[in-house]
């Protein structure tokens, strides 16, 4: 495994940036045509610079999904994503899917640099935020992955829309899981827009302990879950309409779809998931129909945001996509 940094594209500002990353070989020699690569995104890690995967032994728990990977015959090129990472001088934006799909295809870029003997045919594979990632480099692939052959992409759990938090009246209806991930998504959107007021979103126990929620030092680690127990559910309420308003707007402006992608997806999401409400992702999928996407969805009846369980199934479509 080789750790990378390789040159990419900011997709909010007309500007270059630094990732990092991961590049791993499978064992043997290649197969005819060269290795097929795979751009894995990775789920939500937090947005402090120290939450970039690479910078961790077990890659932040996605070593196991590496592995099967490898086993699988691809070559995996795994993105930190822009802002994170300890090289990073840069923000993370969080959920901004244009900057997502230019980190994964860039990875792949990158990947034929390091490993000569790979293939112009590659994949995308992530779950949660990943999954999103993935798939936004299969929308974005058709303008920005020019020398490249996308095969298809799979997103597994996919952050695609959570705009329905709120309808831009009521107030967000987080669940226990949902409120953990509000400091991330409001550093995301304050990348976007940097004058968002942060008090109009949460205060109180999550305001404070938002360092420790979004960092992924080991002392923030060690501390997330008793930062987590101080927060209450008035602490992420929006009282005021207007920032209701604001909040429905920045985050449709980040959901999928954002233009039509010409490789298939696959999308597996869960009955009961509590991050991404099952309901959000059939509409996400409903409109990248409307489209012109080809999209299979998959609900796995009775599962969540985590224990899809559908890993080696999303390895085995991928592993037809490229044979």
């Amino acid at each position: 495994m080789t750790r990378i940094v390789y040159r990419s594209t900011i997709g909010y500002v007309d500007r270059g940036a630094d990732v990092s990353g991961i590049v791993a070989v499978p064992d043997g020699d290649p197969p005819t045509g060269g290795w097929p690569i795979v751009a894995l995104g990775h789920g939500t890690t937090g947005t402090d610079r120290s939450c970039g995967p690479s910078d961790s032994p077990d890659l932040l728990g996605q070593s196991g999904e590496v592995e099967a990977l490898l086993r699988a015959g691809f070559v995996v090129a795994a993105t930190d994503y822009q802002g994170l990472g300890h090289e990073s001088r840069l923000p993370h934006p969080y959920l901004e899917p244009a900057s997502a799909a230019y980190n994964m295809i860039d990875a792949v870029r990158a990947a034929r640099l390091v490993v000569p003997d790979t293939s112009t045919r590659w994949v995308a594979l992530g779950a949660s935020q990943g999954g999103q990632a993935a798939w936004a480099a299969a929308e974005f692939a058709p303008s920005y992955g020019q020398g490249l052959d996308l095969r298809g992409a799979v997103a597994l759990a996919p952050a695609a829309d959570l705009s329905p938090i709120t309808d831009g009246r009521a107030q967000p209806d987080y669940t226990y899981v949902q409120r953990a991930l509000v400091p991330d998504v409001v550093a995301g959107l304050r990348v976007l827009q940097p004058d968002l007021p942060v008090s109009q979103y949460m205060r109180g126990a999550l305001a404070t302990g938002a360092p420790v929620l979004t960092s992924c030092t080991p002392a923030a680690r060690a501390e997330k879950f008793s930062a987590l127990s101080a927060v209450q559910p008035t602490d992420s309420e929006v009282p005021d309409p207007a920032a209701r308003l604001e909040l429905t707007r920045l985050l449709s402006r980040v959901a999928l779809p954002q233009r039509a992608a010409r490789s298939p997806i696959l999308v597996v999401n869960g009955s009961d998931d509590l991050v991404v409400r099952a309901p959000w992702t059939d509409r996400a999928v409903a409109r990248a129909r409307a489209l012109g996407e080809t999209i299979e969805h998959r609900v796995i009846p009775g599962r969540g945001h985590t224990n899809l369980g559908a890993t080696d199934d999303a390895i085995r479509w991928l592993t037809d996509r490229v044979g």
